[in-house]
């Protein structure tokens, strides 16, 4: 291991935990380059704007375009493999491993703690975004992940399977910016 003058061990990338592992934000982005609906340089910017998001102080070499375009063709690999892959938790799997019904206490400030069984069979941690919505009565918790893939669903029964809105948007708004 290579290190500067004073003797550190210099830090290469800081991005946040989790950043690049599936439902994290440079994983998302670099799927959505995978699969086409963007174009490197959108995908550049909008790694950009995920680490900057993110609260992390980078390098300005960390961020620049060459930085970011090699860490997206390196990280496409990974993504294409993991997208070709199945989820770790499909919907039977997490049926199976439904922990039993707990009880929480309403803490100070109305916080509560997610039961650990309730965290491992959603595939969340500490620091990770969950949805809440209130449905008849009850609260429900839902992965961001989990709510796309059901808006999707529910999309692709009015959407004919030839069609791309992505493609669809992208041009629409090429057109928009060559008549600015």
């Amino acid at each position: 291991m290579r290190r500067d003058v004073r003797g550190a061990v210099p830090r290469r990338k800081i991005k946040p935990q989790g950043f690049w592992q599936r439902g994290g934000k440079g994983f998302e982005v670099t799927a959505r380059y995978v699969r086409g609906e963007l174009t490197e340089q959108e995908a550049v910017v909008a790694l950009r704007e995920a680490v900057l998001a993110a609260s992390v102080e980078p390098r300005e070499d960390q961020i620049s375009d060459h930085a970011l375009m090699a860490d997206l063709r390196w990280y496409a690999r990974a993504v294409r493999r993991a997208l070709a892959q199945p989820s770790a938790y499909t919907a039977a799997q997490q049926r199976e491993a439904s922990p039993t019904p707990s009880r929480v206490i309403i803490g100070e400030g109305g916080r509560i703690v997610i039961p650990a069984p309730y965290r491992d069979a959603l595939g969340v941690r500490e620091g990770d975004e969950l949805r809440v919505r209130l449905d008849g009565g009850e609260l429900r918790l839902t992965t961001p992940r989990h709510a796309l893939r059901r808006a999707q669903q529910a999309l692709r029964r009015h959407v004919p399977a030839d069609r791309s809105l992505a493609d669809e948007l992208v041009a629409e708004r090429r057109l928009e910016a060559e008549r600015e």
